[in-house]
């Protein structure tokens, strides 16, 4: 007597709506360097809506996945976009 488990994750939600969305708004961020110098306050308001949409984004992501006790890849992911988007 034997029985087999398949377990399979749908990857593509968070690939499309976490991980692709991230990305681009990084990539918005580091276009904030084309601007010239004297743009000043473009630059900061683009960099810290993008800050703040990633915020929320990770308080959206949170809610989302499972409470565990530990750190999800997800999570690292999220933290880490916020901090490079605050270092530029």
């Amino acid at each position: 007597l034997s029985f087999k488990i398949l377990a399979r994750r749908k990857l593509s939600y968070h690939l499309v709506q976490t991980y692709l969305a991230s990305t681009f708004y990084i990539i918005i961020t580091c276009l904030c360097f084309l601007l010239p110098s004297r743009m000043v306050e473009a630059r900061i308001g683009i960099s810290m809506t993008t800050l703040l949409t990633l915020t929320s984004m990770f308080a959206s992501v949170r809610e989302s996945t499972p409470i565990a006790s530990y750190v999800k890849a997800i999570d690292i992911w999220m933290v880490g976009c916020i901090f490079f988007v605050f270092l530029t």
